[in-house]
């Protein structure tokens, strides 16, 4: 959520404060809050490199002096405070090539065939369909953005374009595996891009009706009504709980000298806040490795595993590494298990 934010509020600082009147002050003002932003998000780099494209591009179409000198201080600042950030956090970062692993599924190809050029148009649909709440709807907002990019070459209003050029560089830096394009959170920041566009094709397309007005009501009613309804259920249905406290609570009742507990990754926060106050602090903790990030490390720790074990879930984000591990546990023999509130736990004795 903080990348939906900061890109609106960088674009709302650009277009509102920056562009309709320019001048060197309030380009140094803008490029000192966009370096400010970029500690915070990490995204807004690709939105900073838009703006910077747009400028260039409106620059070229109405050259001055001073617009050129109030990009060059912006541009300047934006390019400082980058360079410090890659050089303090990016460069030779530890665990570059672990996080390549973990998000090696969610790095565009470079096109080479059909299937590749659909890879981020599938990886959308999934964002909309999951994510923006459309479900078996999603063909509607896909069908309006199609619409809307037609609309924009059709009447020239190109400078509405510049809403997907961020989607655009983030494809382009996922190729080379340099940020990648998941269909989840790492696009979140889209959304209020993709929607912006959406209703620009709303407005244009509502433009063909002799009521555009009546038209706009309803063609935005039809396009929200599936977010809509979703919005509402959430609302009522409160998301599961994850309540890791009774069934550390059962372990510490029922674990005997000598017995180990494997964390699953997600739990061990959670089990090192709780470990003292359950009591169990004073029997072996295996925390378990990621399975997306160490794959190798994350088999051979199973595999090395040693007799009476209690298997500790919680916050399973990762359905691979929980259903190779109950798998194994399925194999091996449950001697005790407990299911709690988004947090479970088995009992086996390893060979």
């Amino acid at each position: 959520m903080s990348d939906s934010f900061f890109t609106l509020a960088i674009l709302y600082l650009y277009f509102q404060f920056f562009h309709k009147q320019e001048s060197i002050p309030k380009a140094i003002l803008l490029g000192v809050f966009g370096g400010l932003f970029i500690g915070f998000s990490n995204i807004i780099i690709i939105i900073l490199t838009s703006i910077g494209i747009y400028g260039i591009i409106s620059l070229i179409r109405s050259f001055s002096i001073n617009r050129l000198l109030s990009y060059t201080f912006l541009g300047a600042i934006w390019l400082f405070s980058f360079f410090q950030y890659y050089t303090h956090f990016i460069k030779d970062h530890s665990n570059e090539q672990g996080m390549k692993n973990y998000w090696a599924n969610f790095f565009a190809p470079i096109p080479t065939s059909f299937a590749d050029l659909l890879w981020v148009p599938d990886n959308l649909w999934y964002f909309f369909r999951k994510w923006l709440g459309y479900h078996d709807s999603t063909w509607i907002p896909f069908l309006l953005l199609i619409i809307a990019i037609y609309l924009c070459f059709r009447k020239k209003q190109y400078r509405y374009l510049f809403l997907l050029l961020p989607m655009v560089i983030h494809v382009i830096l996922s190729m080379f595996k340099l940020y990648p394009f998941d269909n989840k959170r790492l696009i979140l920041y889209l959304a209020p891009l993709l929607i912006t566009f959406i209703s620009v094709g709303i407005y244009q397309l509502s433009a063909y009706f002799k009521y555009a007005l009546l038209a706009t009501i309803l063609f935005t009613w039809i396009v929200t009504a599936k977010p809509r309804q979703e919005a509402e259920y959430w609302f009522n249905h409160k998301p599961r709980r994850e309540h890791i406290r009774p069934v550390l609570n059962y372990i510490s009742e029922n674990i005997q000298n000598g017995d180990k507990i494997y964390i699953y990754y997600g739990s061990i926060r959670a089990f090192r806040f709780y470990k003292s106050w359950v009591g169990l602090d004073r029997y072996e903790g295996i925390e378990g490795f990621p399975e997306g990030i160490r794959p190798e490390k994350f088999v051979q720790q199973i595999e090395d595993m040693e007799g009476r074990t209690w298997i500790l879930f919680s916050h399973m984000n990762d359905p691979n590494g929980i259903k190779y591990i109950e798998d194994i546990v399925a194999d091996i023999g449950i001697l005790d298990q407990h299911i709690g509130e988004g947090s479970k736990t088995y009992l086996v004795s390893f060979p």
